[in-house]
């Protein structure tokens, strides 16, 4: 007889949380309670089944979700801390099994390896163009590292001979520095298991139990880190909607949920479709708008909180008209909702800078999420590159960064004399500096700085093995004086740096209160943090404003969707592909069924794009939202005046010329659709078009009676 910890589950979740074993994939809408089905399994695995936490993994995408779903175990099961138990991203599991086992792969990579994050990476490529005068790529450094990102993802292209001479270089640079990337991890985690037996095996042994979380997400790789681990056992426990797969840029594969079926074909599906977070009016209509995709499984969201409000749709004559209405509505809203509970969102970052001078403006408070988060803040990087510098003295990125930082007369002619050495015995720069000092190869003054900063590292060595993190970092600070440093600089924000620096003292200290961790796992969960992690860092009673992307997971009471415009949603870059349209409408799809109670689409007529006015067209995806669910707002002599949503298919005398790709086009039995490609001319002309519901579709253009819009 199974505990009353399970009483409060509807059905479909009692179905999923007590599956036999076996590979079993549960189809969780939005707002069904996905997170709970996954705790509760892995509750019912140890309460009811007696399984091992030793022998369960249980995955996840952000550090926000895998401490959730720790909390939310560790509370049914009336327990502390159960240290057997791995639940964390699949980073996090990756870089935990390479820290144990990397040296046997023999790639001069030992169990100390630093964690590169995006900006350390970007730091190395940059040093790489430098010194090899390789600054005619043609990419920008941001594009080089996203695109080594998509090749270890599997996702990438062909390379050209620069890029790939510039690839073979960041490798060996990693390799030097004793480094791994985020992309590393999981590569490197999938080589070991495949070419190590014993590795390989003691992991498939171990795991018998594998819950994954936003299943919809995993790229290649991470499917391939999957199958291995189940090798054995085949209990494979996937949760995800392929409805919100929306990262295909980061190579995500919406087919590996929705082929799962044809993989294992005796596995058991489970469809969680009671939604507990939206009004039945957000929720079918979001429903309506995904059901437009060819590529999913399919399901029927319901939910108990029927009717609620209509969908208020406000189309501006400009930007600022836009930006205007959202700021003026949000003021109305404030008095029966905190700013808290309100949330902008947009498709990409550059459509906030409109908001930001609007809100400001209008002293609405607001939070920028996905913005500088607290661990990339330039005072609390430079600590954390001393911390990384004694464990890993490779470290060539974080040695650069903290060599003259507070300054000790190490300058730019110095570093290079560093250099020098580090290339003439090929050996780290951290080693060139002992062997320059020891050698006499640098004038005397720079020696001396040098050899007290050999003396500061080597004491924090020591300090950072047998002090505890919080205490090593707070001797750190207070011997490099770091925070008089802060205060002394002619900058602004010198009272808040102060306070970040004692603030990452303070992290610290939780750390070891909360996880019981040493500095080594510390540096490893900021190094992989995401937005989301940062969401309540340092804004209160604020307003949040995101990207649809950084609000995955998320949940406010009042949204507002801006820019639904052609071009913003589907993005201009995706409108000539069928599958990155349907990620373009799951995206959508998404920023909807983030709306608890009010949803609000804005969009303008007008927009200044690259300093020209641009008239733009509302989004194609408005059309699939049924008409009866959304209300226009006007705004005249500033009253605001609702009423219900008509749009105008304008119509066309058929001129061939401008059938031309990317034109909107309406057919009286297929709907609205997106010319591809046209072939012939005149009366001969055929038309290949994307029908959002049909797909594509040929057509004589003289019979098709084609509208354009």
């Amino acid at each position: 007889m199974t505990s009353s910890i399970f009483s409060d589950l509807n059905d479909k979740q009692r179905e999923a949380v007590f599956s036999k074993d076996g590979p079993v994939l549960v189809l969780a809408g939005a707002g069904s309670g996905k997170t709970r089905v996954i705790a509760y399994r892995i509750g019912y695995l140890l309460k009811e089944r007696s399984v091992s936490p030793y022998s369960i993994l249980a995955v996840t995408f952000t550090n926000k979700a895998s401490t959730e779903m720790k909390e939310r175990v560790l509370k049914l099961l009336g327990k502390d801390r159960m240290p057997f138990l791995w639940i964390g991203t699949f980073h996090s599991i990756c870089a935990r099994i390479l820290r144990e086992d990397i040296e046997k792969l023999n790639l001069k990579i030992n169990r100390h390896f630093t964690i590169f994050d995006k900006e350390d990476s970007k730091s190395v490529i940059k040093r790489i163009l430098k010194d090899e005068k390789l600054g005619d790529t043609s990419f920008g450094v941001s594009e080089i590292s996203d695109y080594f990102s998509l090749i270890k993802r599997g996702a990438g292209r062909t390379f050209t001979s620069n890029i790939s001479s510039l690839y073979s270089l960041y490798e060996k640079n990693l390799v030097e520095q004793n480094a791994l990337d985020f992309d590393d991890l999981l590569l490197y985690t999938v080589k070991l298991l495949k070419e190590v037996e014993s590795v390989r095996i003691k992991y498939q042994q171990r795991f018998q139990h594998i819950l994954v979380d936003e299943y919809q997400d995993t790229n290649d790789v991470q499917e391939e880190l999957l199958t291995i681990l189940a090798g054995k056992w085949k209990n494979l426990f996937l949760v995800g909607d392929e409805d919100q797969s929306i990262y295909g840029f980061r190579g995500s594969k919406v087919r590996h949920i929705v082929e799962f079926p044809q993989r294992y074909s005796n596995a058991k599906i489970i469809r969680l479709e009671k939604n507990y977070r939206s009004f039945d009016t957000i929720l079918s209509s979001a429903s309506a708008l995904v059901s437009h995709n060819k590529e999913r499984l399919g399901k029927t969201l319901w939910t108990d909180k029927k009717g609620g409000e209509k969908i208020k749709f406000f189309s501006g004559e400009s930007d600022r008209d836009e930006a205007n209405f959202v700021a003026d509505e949000i003021f109305k809203l404030s008095s029966s909702y905190p700013h808290n509970k309100i949330a902008i969102l947009m498709r990409t970052n550059s459509q906030s800078r409109g908001f930001e001078e609007t809100f400001l403006n209008k002293g609405i408070p607001y939070q920028i999420v996905g913005g500088i988060k607290f661990y990339e803040r330039k005072e609390v990087k430079d600590i954390i590159s001393y911390l990384r510098l004694a464990i890993n003295p490779y470290d060539r990125i974080s040695l650069l960064r903290v060599i003259n930082t507070p300054p000790r007369g190490i300058g730019k002619t110095t570093i290079e004399a560093i250099e020098k050495v580090s290339l003439e015995k090929n050996i780290t720069l951290y080693e060139a500096i002992v062997a320059g000092v020891n050698e006499n190869l640098f004038p005397q003054k720079a020696s001396q700085s040098l050899r007290e900063f050999i003396e500061l590292i080597k004491d924090l060595q020591v300090e950072v093995s047998n002090s505890k993190p919080s205490e090593a970092s707070a001797n750190l600070i207070e011997k490099i004086d770091y925070i008089n440093y802060l205060e002394s600089l002619s900058d602004l924000k010198k009272e808040s740096r102060v306070e970040n620096i004692k603030e990452l003292v303070s992290a610290l200290k939780e750390f070891e209160v909360r996880e019981g961790g040493n500095l080594e796992m510390f540096l490893e969960r900021q190094s992989l943090s995401s937005d989301q992690d940062e969401l309540n860092e340092e804004a209160g009673d604020s307003v949040k404003v995101m990207t649809i992307h950084s609000a995955k997971g998320l949940e406010f009471p009042v949204v507002f969707i801006v820019g639904l415009e052609d071009g913003f949603f589907p993005h201009e870059k995706s409108k000539m592909k069928e599958d990155e349209v349907e990620e373009e409408r799951r995206l959508l799809y998404v920023g909807m069924t983030r709306a608890m109670e009010k949803l609000y689409f804005t969009n303008s007529k007008t927009r200044y794009i690259y300093g020209n006015v641009i008239v733009r067209d509302p989004s194609p995806f408005l059309f699939e939202i049924p008409l009866k669910n959304i209300e226009e707002i006007k705004i005249t002599n500033e009253k605001a005046i609702v009423s219900k949503l008509n749009y105008p298919l304008e119509k066309h005398e058929l001129n061939y010329n401008i059938l031309s790709p990317g034109i909107r086009v309406y057919h009286k039995n297929y709907g609205v659709g997106i010319v591809l490609s046209s072939e012939g001319s005149g009366e001969s002309l055929k038309v290949t078009v994307s029908f959002s519901k049909f797909g594509r579709k040929k057509l004589l253009a003289k019979l098709a009676n084609l509208e354009v819009m």
